[in-house]
């Protein structure tokens, strides 16, 4: 079961260290200054995020049920501010620790809370699952809109919730994108590589704009399978730990592999909610 609170340096998410400011415009709360000239900024296209005919008809009961998606905090994420606007990814420093069961039960648990819409992202392109849990087709999805194409977004069986699969590889898509043949069963399979950079950072900035909560499942960060700096792109990212499972070698490794600042906080998987007992009255 997830643990109740995401941890940061030991402390708890009602204690946060310094929370990000997700308003939508947080300039305009703010005076007036003289304005620097921009030093080389990167330039953020907003695309059209299209809204995909099919709907999920269900969601997969082993993937999300309300003993997950009821255990999470937010005020690490929020800092108390009702104005969010973010794009946090998931991770873990291996694989197979929760990664997929975290993101879509917070992105679950976001949507119902706040009541406003919430879209997440299938970036495990090799090995992709949301599709299943929440019972669309893989594609159109990612990997088409990374590689010059539409952003198409499908909706789920819970309201406000939203899903940009994986999508399909078909062989060197624009924008730069590889595709890697499997000799021995022709199987094409997709690999992001530092090309799609550019455009991954467009995707998200565009779901920004159409969304207030950005899931990302990514990678486990000792996978490799994608460049580090896709995690650049995001607002930061929550750690998935898994108990019994997670080698604290293996966490210290994958947190020198990214940039440690952009960890929000760790989400325990794998703990067992007790109940109080009850006193019997004499």
């Amino acid at each position: 079961m997830i643990n109740e609170t995401i941890r940061r340096d030991h402390r708890t998410v009602h204690e946060p260290r310094d929370p990000l400011d997700m308003r939508m415009h947080p300039e305009l709360d703010q005076e007036e200054e003289e304005t620097p000239e921009p030093r080389g900024e990167l330039v953020r296209l907003r695309r059209p995020v299209i809204f995909r005919s099919d709907v999920g008809r269900r969601v997969d009961g082993t993937m999300v049920a309300p003993q997950f998606y009821d255990c999470f905090n937010y005020a690490l994420l929020s800092g108390g501010n009702d104005e969010m606007n973010i794009a946090v990814g998931i991770s873990s420093a291996n694989p197979g620790e929760g990664k997929t069961l975290v993101a879509c039960n917070l992105a679950i648990s976001l949507t119902v809370a706040y009541q406003r819409k919430t879209v997440v992202v299938d970036l495990n392109v090799h090995k992709p699952r949301l599709h299943e849990v929440f019972n669309v087709p893989i594609g159109p999805g990612l990997l088409e809109a990374v590689g010059d194409g539409a952003i198409q977004v499908a909706r789920t069986s819970i309201s406000n919730l939203y899903v940009l699969t994986a999508g399909v590889p078909n062989g060197r898509l624009g924008g730069g994108l590889n595709t890697l043949m499997d000799d021995a069963n022709q199987n094409v399979e997709p690999s992001l590589q530092l090309e799609q950079v550019a455009a991954f950072r467009d995707v998200l900035y565009s779901l920004k704009g159409a969304f207030s909560f950005v899931v990302v499942d990514m990678p486990a960060v000792r996978e490799h399978l994608i460049p580090l700096l896709f995690t650049n792109q995001l607002d930061g990212v929550v750690f998935v730990v898994h108990g019994g499972a997670t080698k604290q070698a293996d966490l210290d490794h994958a947190l020198q592999l990214i940039n440690e600042r952009r960890v929000l906080g760790f989400v325990y998987n794998g703990a067992e909610r007790t109940r109080p007992s009850r006193k019997r009255r004499s």
